[in-house]
């Protein structure tokens, strides 16, 4: 990742959480991609509230690939402060099932005009 800087006025807020989601199965609970026209930054990123210990991360997506940000089957918390391009997604991911596993997830976002 490259660090880049967001030159536009920042326009919105965006909170993405889920509670309760599932550990059963692997694959992405919550997901974020800017949209067209905007850039943004991830301003934090936390998972917390686990029953029995699915293993769940943090991601970010470009076209170059996915790259875990955190990863654990504790709580865990992170201030990030993540450049985003128009198309780049933030996600979380159960990457360890663990039957009848729960957990809550949110990360908040601010969104920029792009420049």
């Amino acid at each position: 990742m490259s660090t880049r800087v967001n030159n536009g006025a920042a326009v919105n807020g965006v909170t993405k959480n889920v509670n309760g989601a599932s550990g059963a199965a692997t694959g992405v609970v919550l997901t974020y991609t800017v949209p067209a026209g905007m850039q943004a930054e991830l301003l934090f990123a936390e998972v917390n509230s686990f029953t029995l210990a699915p293993t769940v991360a943090v991601q970010y997506v470009n076209a170059n690939g996915t790259y875990t940000l955190g990863s654990g089957t504790t709580a865990f918390a992170s201030t990030l402060n993540v450049q985003l391009q128009a198309g780049e997604t933030i996600q979380v991911n159960v990457t360890a099932l663990v039957a009848a596993s729960s957990f809550n997830a949110f990360f908040g976002i601010k969104e920029y005009l792009a420049a």
